[in-house]
């Protein structure tokens, strides 16, 4: 199964607009590939979400419970992990 990692603008995107990132997150969801994505990002879409778009906060938290809901064992289309290490870029 094909993997990908995506960041906090491609969920952003596919919330907002149709495209390639819509696209991506649709086929995810369909089952066609696995999206890994970690805490970290999940607390940056959110944040993003509030505080720069302005976003009300129950859909804030609908559009995270569909992250989260995929990423149960019985659906697995979204796989969270915890990264072991963290890289700082100055």
């Amino acid at each position: 199964m094909i993997k990908a990692v995506l960041d906090t603008n491609v969920f952003i995107s596919a919330l907002f607009w149709k495209g390639v990132p819509y696209e991506v997150v649709r086929k995810s969801l369909t089952g066609e590939f696995l999206i890994i994505i970690s805490p970290e990002i999940i607390e940056e879409i959110s944040e993003r979400l509030l505080n720069k778009f302005k976003f009300p906060l129950a859909d804030t938290n609908d559009f995270i419970e569909i992250i989260a809901v995929n990423s149960y064992k019985e659906y697995r289309r979204i796989k969270i992990i915890t990264p072991r290490e963290f890289i700082k870029i100055i």
